[in-house]
């Protein structure tokens, strides 16, 4: 019986989630003063606006993200990747929902088309990266930046994980962590635009 739920679940990979849930306690976003903030609803209306407009942009790069995941994903995976894909697909509309909440729009001094943070583009340009890079390291982008990831992405990232350096993947998760934990740095410092 050891040696079939050692084939199910290697070592290597127990260990690898279990140093994953490690950086998201690290870089856990839940815990920044931004979104403690945003929880007790003590964000004014240009901070909202603010935060909406930076996370579109993100938002957006884990669509793309998930749509490439599908795209080089096959069998189970590969079904899954394409449902989550209409799941981060449908978390654009919602979020654009929040936007116009905050007062985008048509007819309004405020919308999309100012330029973004840098610390933005750098999170986008971490979480992209090159679209020719392993399916191993879009599942674990999608992991890393989402609350909780699905047991099937997880399931094939843990099948990927003997292709690839752990370390490496790892190192991608913790970079993937700390670009978003920036980006919400600076909306908590941030001056009006």
């Amino acid at each position: 019986m050891c040696d079939v739920e050692a084939e199910r679940y290697p070592p290597a990979a127990e260990w690898f989630f279990a140093e994953l849930a490690l950086l998201r306690g690290r870089w856990d976003v839940f815990a920044h003063p931004f979104y403690e903030r945003w929880s007790s609803c003590e964000l004014r209306a240009g901070e909202l606006r603010d935060y909406a407009e930076e996370h579109d942009h993100l938002v957006v790069a884990l669509a793309t993200v998930a749509q490439r995941a599908a795209q080089k994903a096959d069998g189970l995976l590969g079904d899954v990747m394409a449902k989550h894909v209409a799941v981060v697909e449908g978390r654009i509309a919602q979020w654009r929902e929040f936007a116009a909440e905050t007062g985008w729009g048509a007819g309004t001094a405020w919308h999309y088309a100012s330029e973004a943070y840098p610390e933005t583009i750098h999170c986008v340009d971490v979480w992209l990266g090159d679209p020719g890079r392993s399916l191993a390291i879009d599942l674990v982008t999608l992991a890393a930046a989402e609350p909780e990831p699905d047991p099937v992405i997880r399931a094939g990232l843990a099948g990927l994980l003997a292709g690839e350096d752990p370390f490496a993947v790892l190192a991608h998760a913790e970079a993937v962590h700390r670009a978003y934990w920036t980006v919400l740095d600076v909306l908590e410092g941030a001056v009006q635009r």
